[in-house]
């Protein structure tokens, strides 16, 4: 939370600087507020000192009432007496960020959690099973994230899906690999694999760490399987991981075999 107040405070503030209004608002309070109200849906389901919690809001919202008050300034007026504070909040100094606190890593990587997230529920939705419990294969080889990477960077610069695969394949690492470099890079193209990612170890340590966050949200228990070497996978499905789009297995309530999505 401390990485996305100071983030939107850099962002929100070259909007503008730039006079574009309309980004600023977006950033500063829409996005904002969506980070907030998510931060306090996950420490109400994983253990964080209650402390660390105070602190963090009140660190956030000293910066936030700052940030807003150009565009709400009787509400950040009301809010910055309300937090005790005895001069005028449209006086005191603009707030700066802090670029060593901005995380960006971290950050993708909790955008990835939302996203699998939305897969699973939309799978649940779709086929109307009643889940026993999920299993998430996260991280497949890091050769894998290294070919994402490159493919993300040449799509970026303009190339196409086939250039891109041909520089990849063209590197002597990866030409015996160039089956799986095409179908990372379509599904890079197509956008099954994020144009954001993580690294391997990072995507896995923050998917254990929330799995209760993400049990929450889905209503089933969650279990968290590396997907290079998973304990249980009786649909086989690690294989199918990809970088920053974990494989997931629907195990049923009425059978321990489950269902494979």
């Amino acid at each position: 939370m401390v990485s996305k107040v100071n983030k939107a405070i850099r962002d929100s503030t070259i909007d503008m600087d730039n006079e574009n209004i309309r980004g600023y608002v977006l950033k500063a309070f829409f996005d904002l507020l969506s980070s907030v109200e998510k931060y306090v849906e996950m420490v109400n389901v994983i253990n964080v000192n209650k402390d660390e919690v105070r602190w963090t809001l009140w660190y956030v919202l000293e910066r936030w009432v700052k940030l807003l008050q150009p565009v709400m300034p009787h509400i950040a007026e009301e809010l910055w007496h309300r937090m005790g504070h005895d001069t005028f909040v449209s006086l005191e100094p603009w707030p700066e960020y802090d670029e060593g606190l901005i995380n960006d890593e971290l950050d993708v990587a909790l955008d990835l959690i939302e996203r699998a997230v939305e897969d699973v529920q939309e799978i649940l939705r779709v086929t109307k099973i009643t889940p026993k419990a999920i299993y998430l294969y996260v991280g497949p080889s890091n050769e894998y994230y290294q070919i994402a990477n490159e493919a993300i960077r040449l799509i970026s610069e303009g190339k196409t899906m086939g250039e891109t695969i041909r520089a990849i394949i063209g590197k002597p690492e990866y030409k015996r690999m160039a089956d799986r470099v095409a179908n990372i890079v379509s599904k890079v193209v197509d956008g099954t694999i994020p144009r954001r990612i993580v690294s391997k170890d990072m995507e896995l340590r923050v998917f254990r760490e929330l799995s209760n966050y993400i049990k929450s949200r889905i209503g089933a228990e969650v279990v968290i399987q590396d997907a290079m070497n998973p304990t249980y996978d009786p649909g086989n499905r690690a294989r199918n991981a990809l970088p920053g789009r974990p494989a997931i297995y629907v195990e049923t309530v009425k059978e321990r075999a489950g269902n494979t999505v």
